[in-house]
Formats: C-alpha cells, structure tokens, sequence
C-alpha cells in the first residue's frame, strides 16, 4: 500500500513538472525576439549605470565594452559609482578619459550598491536607465536593443537576457544551464504576468518611473534585492508596463 502511494505521488509531482516546464516553453517561445529595422535611427538618450565595488579585474573590460557600444554617441553616457573601493577600481576609472563617461564615488556614510545606484541615477541625463555588473561585457547593439524596444512600445521597466561564460568544471557546467534556464523562466512570468523576476546584470526603466516610484525606498536595508524589489514595485503598479526584451 505505501508503495502504491509513493508511486502514486512521484507519477503526480513528475507530470506536474511536465506542465511547468511546458507552460515556461509556452510562455518563451510566444515571445517575439527584438528585430531592429535597419533603417531605424536612435532618439533616446540612455544613461548606463554601474555600481562598482573592488571590480578592478573587470571594470575596464567591461566600460571598453559599453564604449565601444555601436550607439550614437550623443545619446548616451556611461556613470560609474565607485562604491569605496579598496583594490585600485578608483584609480582605473580615474583613468579613463573619454566624454561620454562619467566616475562618481560614495561619500562616506552612504555605502551599498542600492545607494551607488541611487547617486548614479540622480546624476543621470538620459531618458532611459541601463544598469549592468561591474564584471560584464556588453554586446555592439545592446543598447540599440534597449533602446528600440522602448522607442517602439509604451514600456516603463523591462529585464533581458544574461549570457553566462562555460565554466571549468561539470559543477559550473550545470550551474550555467541552470541560470541560463532562469533567463526562460524569467521571460515566461513576464510574459503571462503571473510572476515577476529580474536581473540587474541586464536591467533598464525610464528614469521619471522610478523617481514615481520612490526608487528603492521601503527596502533599503536589505543589501541586495536593487532587481527584485524594484520590478515587483513597478509590476504591482502596471504589470502592462513592464518587459522582457528577447533578443
């Protein structure tokens, strides 16, 4: 008897697995990929912020990345926060000169990446807020990407996806199917708005939505969740509003 009804609860949990996993293919698959006309001139202006805290390893690969971004050069800008760092960030973003990109550091007193954020979005121009990680390298269009999928809907916050490097064992092999699987399970809540997930890595808003919606107050005691709690803050607003830009 207890067999029978072990048998019978692993039948009910696999199929019951099978419909998840259905459901997530349903809602990914239903998603368009972004497709930029190739006659299609740019018009907002984006403001790429990073928070950054001992990333001198990554830091200037990651800014080279973002400069050399195929987006005209007058409509965006690249802010990083130095978030008191003490292995030479600062002096590396000291160093870069280019006009486009701007270094900021913490005051003492205020410290934490949902802070950095703050005072890099404070300082920002640009209609249109794209954060990413310290240790990331974007792609030549992935601004244009962003900034299309706002030019061409009424969306007001959107995450899209992160590509994660093979690792060097089966652990960090498996570690990356499981987050790239994340990305699927993310765009599939999105897209039938029953659950609302973000990754900052790969994150952007317009700048007079967050300011509406007091930004990341009500949660700044906790040291991360700056992705989470802000599109669960925007979707509970205007679920309509926000996006998952597959590209």
């Amino acid at each position: 008897m207890m067999l029978s009804l072990y048998f019978l609860f692993c039948l009910v949990m696999a199929l019951a697995y099978v419909l998840a996993i259905a459901k997530i293919h349903s809602g990914w698959s239903s998603l368009k990929e972004l497709q930029i006309p190739k006659n299609h001139k740019p018009s907002l202006h984006i403001s790429v912020v990073i928070a950054a805290r001992n990333e001198a390893n990554n830091i200037q690969k990651c800014i080279h990345s973002i400069l050399n971004n195929n987006y005209p050069e007058n409509l965006f800008e690249l802010i990083v926060v130095n978030d008191h760092s003490d292995d030479g960030t600062a002096e590396i973003l000291q160093s870069i000169n280019d006009p486009q990109f701007i270094a900021l550091h913490q005051e003492v007193g205020s410290q934490g990446k949902k802070e950095a954020l703050k005072k890099g979005i404070a300082h920002a121009q640009g209609e249109i807020i794209l954060t990413t990680d310290a240790d990331c390298i974007a792609r030549k269009n992935w601004i244009s990407s962003i900034s299309y999928a706002y030019e061409s809907t009424s969306i007001d916050m959107a995450t899209a996806p992160v590509v994660f490097n093979k690792g060097t064992s089966a652990i960090e092999n498996f570690q990356v199917l499981d987050l790239a699987g994340m990305m699927a399970v993310t765009a599939s809540g999105i897209r039938n708005q029953s659950y609302f997930l973000a990754n900052g890595a790969n994150m952007s808003f317009r700048k007079n939505a967050f300011i509406d919606l007091n930004g990341f107050e009500g949660n700044e005691q906790y040291a991360s969740g700056d992705d989470m709690f802000l599109i669960h803050k925007m979707a509970k607003t205007n679920p309509d509003k926000v996006a998952f830009i597959k590209t």
